[in-house]
Order: C-alpha cells, then structure tokens, then sequence
C-alpha cells in the first residue's frame, strides 16, 4: 500500500491529484482495521493538481476479486486520494465527498479515508462531530 502511495505522491507542481479505494479487514471486536490493498488510478478516473473523479469501473472490479478471492475477508474501507501538501489535511470538499461515500453505503459500519501528502500521510475515521485523524501502528508479526 505504501509503495503504491509513494508512487502518487504530488512532489512536482506537473504531479496530479491520484485516488483510488482502500481494501481491507476489520478486527473481529472493532478495534483495528488493516488496509491491505488498494486501487490506483485508472484511465478513465478524471485528474487535475488540485481535483479528481474517480469514474473508471475497474475499482469496483478489483473490490469484487479480492472480496471473493478472500472468502468475505477483505471488504470496501473507503477511498484515498493525494494531496500537494507535506503534512495533509482535510478539506471542505473532502469531507463532502466523503459523506456521500457513507451515505451511498449504508450497509457498511465502518470507514476510512485517506490521504497522502508530499512526505506523510493521514487517515481519517468518520465520528459524530464529522471526521477524526487516526494514529497509525506499524505492522508487527
């Protein structure tokens, strides 16, 4: 996933804004979630510096062959997308897009959206004041 990321990040003023979804698991009791997989851009996903339009299918595709390749395991989390800034935070048409996220999928209890700066990266939890910056913990064995 990280390498992924580092492959988007907006260093150079030319770098356009990449997205794409994040795929993982949730722990049994609620506590964790793993983002184990995600999305890159697609060819038919619209990029500018300082937008983007995630519209090409093959995100839901590759959704659907991870959930069945995984036996249920590995379920829709939220999306992710750059920005231009070292230290990334949300804006107001983030938390926008991400609450038609939410409200498109009223099944799901669980979300996360992300995005990547120039040298960090933040993810963000939705709660009931709207949305809240997760710590990260490295994965252990």
């Amino acid at each position: 996933v990280e390498h992924t990321w580092d492959k988007y990040r907006q260093r150079s003023t030319r770098d356009t804004e990449a997205c794409g979804i994040l795929i993982g698991r949730i722990d049994e009791d609620e506590s964790r979630i793993w983002i184990e997989a995600v999305t890159e851009p697609f060819p038919k996903d619209v990029r500018g510096r300082t937008h983007f339009h995630m519209k090409d299918k093959r995100h839901q595709i590759e959704l659907d062959r991870l959930h069945k390749s995984s036996g249920g395991q590995q379920c829709f989390l939220g999306t992710w997308h750059t920005h231009p800034e070292h230290k990334p935070s949300f804006s107001s048409p983030d938390e926008t897009g991400w609450q038609s996220c939410i409200n498109a999928n009223p099944p799901l209890k669980h979300f996360c959206f992300a995005i990547i700066g120039t040298e960090e990266d933040s993810i963000f939890i939705p709660n009931s004041s709207g949305f809240v910056e997760l710590k990260k913990m490295e994965h252990r064995e």
